[in-house]
C-alpha cells in the first residue's frame, strides 16, 4: 500500500481515494494543492463534505450506486469546492478497486476544466476505466507498474480533449471573423456616406454598432490568440523595433480614448532605448493590452503613466495607473486567463492581461504587477534586446 501511495502521490494528475461511505482515505499532493487544503484537513473527512457543493451531491451518490452493482461510470464533470471558498469545474472519473484488505474503495482521478468550460461546454468522454482489480494484487513491481500506466493513460486523454477542444474554439473564431468583417465594412462605407446621405442620428446609431462590432473582433482575436498560445503555434515574425517609436505611436493613438474616459496619460521615455529583436506587432499587442487596461479601471480625472526604461540586456516598459489598485491575493491571479472577466463591471472576458504574459514570455521575457507608490497598480513588462528561440 506505501508503495503505491508513493506513486499515486506523484502522478501528474489530481487523485483522491475514498470507501464506498464516500470517507477520504489518501490525497496526494497535486489534488491538495489545487484545492488549498493539508492531507489531515481531507483525510477522514466524506466527499460531500470536502468537495462537493450541494447541487452535484445526487450526481455523485447516483455514480456510487451504479459502481456498487458492477456498473461502469464515465468521466463527469463536478464543480469541486476550495478551502477558501472557490469553485472548479473538474472532470472526474471514477474506478472501484480493492485495498489490501479486499474492501471496494474508490479512485478518483480529476483535472481541473474551469477555463476550457468558458470557451466551449461541449467537452467530449475522455477517461478510462482503470482495471479493477489492480488495488487488490500484492505490493508487486507489476502492480505499480501497471497503476502508473493506467492513470498516465488519463491524463494524455485529457491532453487530446485540451487539443480537440482548442482546434474547436479555432475554427469557430475563424468562422465568426469573416461575417463580423463584411459587417464592419459594410457600415463603415454607409457612415462615408457612399450609398447615400445619412442624418447624424442614423451616424450615431451606426457608429455605436461598428464600436460594438469592433469589441467582438477583439475579442474573437484574443480567443485565436488563446488556442494559438495553448497549442504551442503562435510563430513569431522577429525584426528590429524600435521601442521608443512605438511607445510614442500607441500613447498618440490612445490619446482620444484617455480624453473619452476623462483620463490623462503622460509618458517617460528615457535617452537611447534603441532597437530590441522581436515580434513586431505582438509587442504593440501587449503594450496596447497593458494601456488598455490601465484606461479600463482608471477612475474619471485619475492619471496613467507610460515608463521606457533600457538597460544593456533588456527594455521594460511599466505601465502605473491611479485606480483603485490590487489585492494581494489578487495579484496572484490577475494575469491569469478570464480572470478581469468576474468583474461584472467591466467589460470583455478576460484574456487581455493573459495574453500580453503569454507573448512575453514567448520572447523569454517577463510581466509582473506591483502596487503603486501612492495608489493604483504598476505593470511592468520587461524584454530581452536579443531573444532567441
Amino acid at each position: 500500500m506505501k508503495n503505491i501511495e508513493d506513486i499515486i502521490e506523484n502522478m501528474p494528475v489530481c487523485v483522491t481515494v475514498f470507501d464506498m461511505e464516500g470517507k477520504i482515505v489518501f490525497v496526494n499532493k497535486r489534488a491538495l494543492k489545487k484545492h488549498g487544503y493539508s492531507k489531515e484537513e481531507v483525510v477522514g473527512n466524506t466527499m460531500e463534505d470536502t468537495f462537493l457543493i450541494e447541487e452535484d451531491v445526487p450526481k455523485y451518490r447516483e455514480a456510487m450506486q451504479r459502481l456498487s452493482s458492477g456498473e461502469e461510470v464515465d468521466s463527469q464533470e463536478y464543480r469541486l469546492r476550495g478551502k477558501d471558498g472557490t469553485t472548479l469545474i473538474e472532470l472526474v472519473g471514477f474506478s472501484l478497486l480493492k485495498d489490501d484488505d479486499d474492501n471496494d474503495i474508490v479512485v478518483a482521478t480529476h483535472k481541473d476544466i474551469s477555463n476550457g468550460k468558458k470557451n466551449e461546454q461541449d467537452l467530449a468522454k475522455v477517461s478510462e476505466e482503470l482495471e479493477s482489480q489492480i488495488w487488490g494484487a500484492k505490493k508487486t513491481n507489476e502492480c505499480i507498474k501497471v497503476l502508473y500506466n493506467e492513470l498516465d493513460a488519463k491524463n494524455k486523454e485529457l491532453e487530446k480533449v485540451d487539443q480537440l477542444k482548442s482546434q474547436f474554439v479555432t475554427n469557430v473564431s475563424h468562422e465568426l471573423r469573416k461575417p463580423l468583417a463584411v459587417v464592419k465594412e459594410s457600415m463603415d462605407i454607409i457612415l462615408e456616406g457612399v450609398a447615400g446621405k445619412i442624418n447624424l442620428e442614423q451616424k450615431k446609431i451606426l457608429t455605436s454598432a461598428v464600436e460594438a462590432i469592433d469589441h467582438l473582433l477583439r475579442t474573437v482575436t484574443d480567443i485565436l490568440d488563446v488556442s494559438k498560445i495553448e497549442a504551442g503555434t503562435m510563430e513569431l515574425k522577429k525584426e528590429e523595433i524600435d521601442m521608443a517609436a512605438m511607445v510614442e505611436s500607441i500613447v498618440s493613438f490612445h490619446k482620444i480614448e484617455a480624453i473619452k474616459n476623462n483620463v490623462t496619460i503622460t509618458k517617460e521615455i528615457h535617452k537611447d532605448i534603441g532597437m530590441i529583436w522581436g515580434d513586431k506587432d505582438k509587442i504593440r499587442e501587449v503594450i496596447i493590452n497593458l494601456l488598455n487596461n490601465a484606461i479600463k479601471f482608471t477612475h474619471k480625472k485619475g492619471d496613467i503613466k507610460i515608463e521606457l526604461v533600457g538597460s544593456k540586456e533588456e527594455v521594460c516598459i511599466k505601465v502605473t495607473d491611479s485606480g483603485k489598485g490590487i489585492s494581494e491575493e489578487k495579484k496572484e491571479k490577475i494575469l491569469d486567463k478570464f480572470e478581469s472577466a468576474t468583474d461584472m463591471n467591466q467589460e470583455g472576458i478576460g484574456l487581455g492581461l493573459a495574453i500580453a504574459k503569454d507573448i512575453v514570455e514567448l520572447h523569454k521575457g517577463k510581466l509582473w504587477v506591483e502596487r503603486a507608490a501612492e495608489k493604483g497598480s504598476k505593470f511592468i513588462c520587461c524584454i530581452p534586446r536579443n531573444c532567441q528561440e
